[in-house]
């Protein structure tokens, strides 16, 4: 992760000479030079996993990770932890347990303006899963008694992801499949800065149909948002797909393709706001240029026009519009479609699906008068 001045930080797990898994970091100068040694950030006698970091406005950091306590991997119960860290690499304290209820996985953490952070994690027991999120202090404190929960039961959720706009509001990404692994959604909620919903959990997808997984959020500078995830799309058997939504939680494009896989392995996009907040975006992936394994990166400099079919994609033509951005196409198939239509100042086109064709033309009917 990277502060404002260039310079970065990056945590990892690693084997120590006892044989544990720990934590681990190293702070580096924008020219990519070491300005300190490897840090060991936990101090227990048992392996950390699965670690995140986030620096706040003043490079102060936090790391949160998953810690097993038990004699072997297949005895004991996960916990996640946290600890905090001045921008120098000095810790500012020990080691703290984010939540006393066991079996912690995927913690993640972002830091608001104002030093204080919010850790969300998925707390899993012998058939449910809970996702949970807890608010800090800069100086460690919990700011909520007790943790928070989303949703509930929720079958089976996975790699919860958090990001935090301009304004403290922040908003959680995950992804879940209440039945059926193979069929499977992006979700998200909002959530203002004080950490109360501003929003009920809602599907990121438009396209419902297969498994969608390995999630991943970036905010914008305008308060929106990008998510963007691995999965079965319209368009490929297997992608990676993004999508953009404004300040208020509304999608302003559809799923946008960014990579099609048709045979292979792939997976676990990362995305970033870049220069003029066009989103960068890397995955993994096995086959896309013939040399095997390898990490590929996307920059859309600028967003796609899409094709919409009425009513294939939509049932009809002003959801159509208001899915729509400037330059995209909506293609009527053959039918009646009543009602009036508000085109709400967007540079699109609406066409019948055969625009050559006098036949399909005829036979495809706007009737503003009911």
């Amino acid at each position: 992760v990277m502060d404002d001045s260039g310079g970065f930080v990056v945590a990892w797990t690693a084997i120590g000479s006892d044989q544990l898994q720990n934590v681990v970091m190293r702070l580096f100068d924008p020219n990519g030079q070491p300005v300190t040694d490897e840090i060991v950030v936990n101090t227990s006698v048992y392996s950390a996993h699965d670690v995140d970091i986030a620096l706040d406005n003043n490079g102060d950091m936090v790391l949160v990770w998953r810690t097993w306590v038990g004699p072997d991997d297949h005895n004991g119960e996960a916990f996640i932890y946290a600890r905090t860290y001045y921008a120098d690499g000095t810790p500012k304290a020990e080691p703290f347990e984010v939540d006393p209820v066991p079996y912690g996985n995927y913690p993640q953490v972002a830091i608001q303006s104002s030093g204080d952070f919010i850790v969300t994690w998925l707390r899993t027991g012998d058939f449910d899963y809970y996702l949970k999120y807890k608010r800090f202090h800069a100086n460690g404190q919990a700011i909520d008694t007790n943790s928070k929960q989303i949703m509930g039961d929720m079958g089976a959720s996975i790699n919860p992801m958090i990001s935090i706009d301009p304004n403290d509001q922040f908003t959680i990404v995950w992804d879940y499949h209440p039945d059926d692994w193979r069929i499977s959604d992006i979700y998200a909620q909002r959530f203002d800065a004080q950490g109360q919903a501003i929003s009920d959990p809602f599907i990121v997808n438009s396209y419902t149909e297969g498994r969608q997984s390995t999630c991943t959020i970036a905010p914008k500078s305008d308060g929106g948002f990008v998510v963007c995830w691995s999965g079965q799309g319209k368009d490929a058997e297997w992608g990676v797909y993004t999508r953009t939504f404004n300040a208020q939680g509304s999608p302003t494009t559809d799923d946008i393709t960014i990579a099609n896989i048709t045979t292979g392995d792939y997976g676990f996009p990362v995305v970033s706001m870049g220069a003029n907040q066009q989103p960068v975006i890397s995955w993994h992936e096995q086959t896309h240029d013939g040399s095997g394994y390898g990490i590929f990166v996307d920059i859309p400099m600028d967003t796609p026009n899409q094709t919409i079919n009425v009513p294939k994609q939509y049932a009809d033509i002003q959801d159509a519009v208001n899915m729509a951005v400037h330059g995209d196409t909506i293609l009527l198939e053959p039918g009646i479609y009543r009602g009036n239509l508000n085109l709400q100042g967007k540079d699109i086109t609406l066409s019948s699906i055969e625009p050559i064709n006098m036949n399909t033309i005829s036979a495809t009917i706007l009737d503003g008068t009911s």
